[in-house]
């Protein structure tokens, strides 16, 4: 069973983070050792674990009143079980916050990312072309959502 919490332990979120950090940076964030996460009120880092063992980090930050911008940073050992944990951080902001809609804006290269978010219940709204720098070459992000009251099964 999975079980999701808020965090705001700094040190859990940064070590996440930058063991994630090839698949969550894009050409204009800064060197891993010199991220810093914002942990105030308006972020919601969420933890998962399921059955003891840590499997990574969501992050839902504010993009206006209603909606919350999602991401995740899952660690290798949650391989298999990242559709799980996304349905569960869903389902936990939309129980535990006021949050109305969830997005999420993933460069398109990243198929697995994509398909979970997918998988988890959110659908594709559109694509915002040639948006997103990794590696000197720009990609596509797709743009996906899900609102409170739609299934996240």
């Amino acid at each position: 069973m999975f079980l999701v919490s808020r965090t705001f332990d700094e040190a859990l979120i940064y070590d996440c983070i930058v063991a994630s950090w090839k698949h969550v940076s894009d050409d204009g964030s800064p060197r891993a050792d010199l991220y810093f996460p914002d942990i105030g009120q308006h972020n919601y880092w969420l933890t998962v674990h399921l059955h003891g063992e840590f499997l990574g980090i969501f992050l839902a930050s504010p993009h206006g009143t209603a909606c919350k911008e999602v991401h995740a940073a899952l660690l290798p050992n949650a391989r298999g079980y990242a559709v799980g944990a996304a349905k569960q951080a869903i389902k936990w902001m939309f129980n535990n916050t006021e949050c109305a809609r969830l997005i999420a804006w993933i460069p398109a290269y990243n198929r697995l990312a994509v398909n979970m978010a997918r998988k988890s219940g959110m659908t594709v709204c559109g694509v915002n072309n040639k948006s997103f720098l990794k590696d000197g070459a720009l990609h596509d992000e797709v743009l996906l959502g899900i609102s409170k009251g739609e299934s996240c099964q």
